[in-house]
């Protein structure tokens, strides 16, 4: 089934493809429906021709988000994954974070390959979820940000290891500082006080001891 072209502006309108500019597009409801049962279409190239338009159109994220965790059909599902990996929207994150507490495996898997596409998004947004109250959310969120290359980031978890009360939160922030935290005086500084900080409120808990014990003494060997 060939893709319908559709229109930017009302059916009088001229027509326009979304792939020929970033602007988000708006579609006709016809065209959506067209698009979105293309991502099932036995043809991969109709199914990714659909997918890089679909990404496109902010407007059908919410759309997309339900889909994601709704869909039955797995390809389709994972179709639907790409195309979120694709879109450039805030509206991502903010709609796929709630997917990490579903009851199925497999959505909660693919939501953080989608967030890992969005990290930066992610980790702009840390002090606000890292305050959050769930410990597995937080320890799915960190682990889509790892490796996402920030002073502002290794500064949210520094803070953050102030007031986590959650010992596996805990040591997730502990070695992403030591690992994140620049190879320079102040990422010193940042390294052995996050070390201290796990030492005072988490002594007791042989791992943190270890992990902190650790790195104060690779702080003192530097």
């Amino acid at each position: 089934m060939p893709l319908r072209k559709f229109s930017t502006e009302d059916d009088g309108g001229s027509k326009a493809s979304p792939l020929a500019s970033s602007t988000p597009m708006q579609a006709t409801t016809a065209a959506l429906d067209d698009l979105l049962a293309l991502l099932k279409d036995e043809n991969p190239g109709h199914r990714h021709a659909a997918s890089d338009q679909l990404a496109h159109l902010d407007d059908c994220i919410p759309l997309l988000a339900r889909l994601l965790a709704n869909l039955s059909h797995g390809s389709c599902r994972e179709m639907v994954a790409i195309t979120l990996m694709k879109a450039r929207s805030d509206l991502v994150a903010d709609l796929v974070v709630p997917l990490l507490r579903h009851d199925s495996a497999e959505i909660r898997g693919l939501a953080v390959e989608v967030l890992g596409h969005h990290a930066a998004f992610i980790a702009a947004r840390a002090p606000q979820w890292l305050a959050g109250e769930d410990p597995l959310l937080k320890l799915q969120l960190l682990s889509v940000v790892q490796g996402h290359d920030s002073k502002g980031m290794v500064r949210s978890l520094a803070e953050a290891l102030t007031t986590e009360a959650d010992a596996n939160v805990a040591a997730q922030l502990l070695d992403m500082i030591l690992l994140g935290a620049d190879a320079d005086e102040e990422g010193e500084r940042t390294r052995h006080a996050a070390c201290k900080i796990v030492l005072r409120r988490f002594g007791d808990i042989p791992f943190l001891r270890f992990i902190a014990t650790g790195g104060t003494a690779r702080e003192a060997r530097g």
